[in-house]
C-alpha cells in the first residue's frame, strides 16, 4: 500500500494494498489487507477489519468486530458492543 502511517507494536502488519490508513496502538489495523482511508487509533482498534472504506475507530477494542464495513465512527469497545444487541 502507499501513503500509510503505522505507529505501534505490529500495527497494520498484513496490509498489503491498503492506502491512505492511519493506525496507532498495539495492533491497530492488525489484519487491514485492503481497506482505504481508514483511522484506527488505540490497542487492537479495527484490529480485524480487512477492507472497510473510510472507518475511523478511537479508544481500545474500538470497531473490533468490524470485518468490511464502511464510514463507521467508533468509539470505544463498549459502543460497539451496545449498538449491536
Amino acid at each position: 500500500g502507499v501513503n500509510n502511517a503505522a505507529y505501534g507494536y505490529q500495527s497494520m502488519m498484513k496490509n498489503i494494498t491498503g492506502y491512505h490508513n492511519s493506525a496507532f496502538g498495539s495492533f491497530a489495523l492488525f489484519e487491514n489487507t485492503t481497506g482505504i482511508q481508514n483511522a484506527s487509533f488505540g490497542y487492537n482498534s479495527l484490529v480485524t477489519c480487512t477492507g472497510g472504506i473510510r472507518n475511523a475507530a478511537f479508544g481500545a477494542y474500538a470497531g473490533y468486530n468490524i470485518t468490511t464495513g464502511s464510514y463507521y465512527r467508533l468509539f470505544c469497545r463498549l459502543w460497539y458492543y451496545y449498538r449491536n444487541q
